[in-house]
C-alpha cells in the first residue's frame, strides 16, 4: 500500500491517494466497529456475566443468533460498501466524468466481463459441490447411517460408461455457461443484442444485477442442503440487501446528463485530512471500543468463538502454527 501510494503521489494522482486513504479509514472503523457491536449483541444471557438461570434461559435462542455473520459479515459488509462510496462521491463531485474514448482493444471488455461474471463466481459457487456431497449422519430404524444430498459419482445419461465426479459435471456445465457468455458477448460487437443496452449504464446495471443475484442464488443453494433456523437470519438479510441494492440501482441510478456541476478541490488538502481523520479513527475507536468492552466483560474471555490468543506465551501462532504439512482450517 505505501508503495501504491508513493507511485501515485509521484505521478501526480492525487485523487487516488485521498480516495485510498479515506476508504482505509473509514473500512478500518467498520471491522473494529462490527467487531465491538457483535460483542454487545451477545452480552445479554450471557453466562460469563450472569449466574442467573432464568436470564440465561430467557436470552438463549437470542445468543444462538448467528452474530458473526449478522455483524462481522452483514453488517462489516454495509460499512465496507460506506467506505467505498463516501470517497467516490466525494470524487464524483469534483472531477470530470470520463466518456466514451475509442476503444483501443476491444476484446479487453469482453474479458473483463468474462472475467467478472465467469472465472470468479466459478471460483467461489464451485466450493458448492463440496456441501452438496458432503456425508451426512443420520439415523435409520435405530441404526446410523450416512446421507449425501448429491452422489459424489454420476452417470451419464444414455451413456452408462461415463462415470464422472460432482465436481467434474458442476465444472463441464459451468464451462458450457462460459463459452454462451464469450459468444453472446462477441456476437453483439458484430450485431447488438436486443438485451444488452446501449448505454454504459444500462450495461453495468445489467452486469451488476446479474452478478448479485447470481451470488445470492449460489449462496442459498450453498446452504439449503443442511438448513436450520440459524440460517434464516443470515440468509434472509443477504435477500434483503440484495432487494434494496435492486431498487437503488435501477431506480437510483443518476442518468449522464444529471452530473451535477463540479466543485473545486485540493486533494493535497483533502489528503492531509484524510491522514488525520485516519489518526483520530485510530486513537478513538481504540480507546472506546477497548474500555466499551472490558468494562463489560473484564479480564475474561467473551465466551465467543474459541477464544483465540494473539499475545502472549499462548497465543496461537505459539502454540497452533500453520504448516505447511498440515490443511488450514
Amino acid at each position: 500500500m505505501i508503495g501504491l501510494l508513493l507511485y501515485f503521489r509521484k505521478t501526480g494522482q492525487k485523487p487516488v491517494v485521498f480516495a485510498t486513504w479515506l476508504a482505509g479509514a473509514f473500512g478500518g472503523l467498520a471491522l473494529t466497529t462490527a467487531q465491538f457491536v457483535k460483542l454487545l449483541c451477545y452480552a445479554p444471557g450471557n453466562p460469563r456475566l450472569t449466574d442467573n438461570p432464568a436470564v440465561i434461559q430467557a436470552w438463549q435462542h437470542w445468543r444462538s443468533a448467528n452474530w458473526h455473520s449478522i455483524a462481522m459479515e452483514q453488517f462489516a459488509g454495509l460499512l465496507y460498501g460506506l467506505a467505498i462510496v463516501v470517497p467516490f462521491g466525494i470524487l464524483a463531485s469534483r472531477l470530470p466524468a470520463r466518456r466514451d474514448e475509442p476503444h483501443v482493444r476491444p476484446w479487453t471488455e469482453i474479458f473483463a466481463v468474462v472475467f467478472v461474471f465467469n472465472a470468479l463466481t466459478y471460483l467461489n459457487i464451485v466450493k458448492n459441490v463440496k456441501d452438496w456431497t458432503g456425508a451426512q449422519k443420520i439415523l435409520v430404524n435405530g441404526a446410523e447411517g450416512v446421507f449425501r444430498s448429491v452422489a459424489e459419482v454420476l452417470r451419464a445419461p444414455l451413456f452408462g460408461r461415463i462415470n464422472l465426479s460432482a465436481w467434474s459435471w458442476f465444472t463441464l456445465m459451468w464451462m458450457a455457461f462460459t463459452a454462451c457468455t464469450i459468444l453472446v458477448l462477441v456476437r453483439h460487437r458484430r450485431h447488438p443484442v436486443a438485451l444488452i443496452p446501449s448505454t454504459w449504464l444500462g450495461k453495468g446495471q445489467l452486469l451488476y444485477l446479474m452478478l448479485l443475484w447470481l451470488m445470492v442464488i449460489a449462496n442459498f443453494a450453498k446452504a439449503l442442503v443442511a438448513f436450520a433456523d440459524g440460517r434464516i437470519a443470515t440468509e434472509g438479510v443477504i435477500m434483503f440487501n440484495a432487494l434494496i441494492c435492486t431498487v437503488l440501482i435501477l431506480g437510483w441510478a443518476r442518468q449522464p446528463d444529471e452530473t451535477p456541476a463540479l466543485r473545486a478541490a485540493d486533494f493535497g488538502t483533502l489528503t492531509r485530512q484524510a491522514v488525520a481523520l485516519t489518526a483520530v479513527l485510530l486513537f478513538v475507536t481504540t480507546t472506546l471500543y477497548t474500555a466499551g468492552i472490558r468494562s463489560l466483560y473484564g479480564n475474561q474471555p467473551t465466551g465467543w468463538g474459541g477464544n483465540n490468543l494473539r499475545l502472549g506465551p499462548n497465543a496461537d501462532w505459539r502454540v497452533k502454527p500453520l504448516l505447511k504439512s498440515k490443511p488450514h482450517a
